[in-house]
């Protein structure tokens, strides 16, 4: 997600353009939501990702690991749980086999 995916006239939204139907999709939003992403996104440029590290720097595919697996230790819980109750693609074959 872009800092211009947030649009935020004339209906606070943002859009998500890479979707497993290659449509993109316009999420509208209440008050709290479109206040959040106003502040995140003001005076940044419209092509720099919404949401960076604390460091500045964009999030790469994996980033996100290590930091999972240190909250699901710490939660006691097994992180694939965490997946399946987040939607993940493919966490029921895991759970299957």
């Amino acid at each position: 997600m872009r800092v211009g995916d947030f649009k935020a006239t004339p209906m606070p939204r943002v859009v998500l353009g890479d979707t497993k139907s290659r449509k993109s999709r316009h999420v509208y939003l209440n008050d709290e939501g479109a206040t959040f992403f106003a502040e995140l996104s003001a005076g940044r440029p419209a092509a720099e990702p919404m949401f960076l590290r604390a460091d500045g720097e964009r999030w790469g595919r994996s980033h996100q690991k290590r930091r999972m697996q240190a909250a699901s230790a710490t939660a006691e819980i097994d992180p694939l749980s965490l997946i399946t109750v987040a939607g993940g693609s493919g966490a029921q074959s895991d759970q299957i086999g």
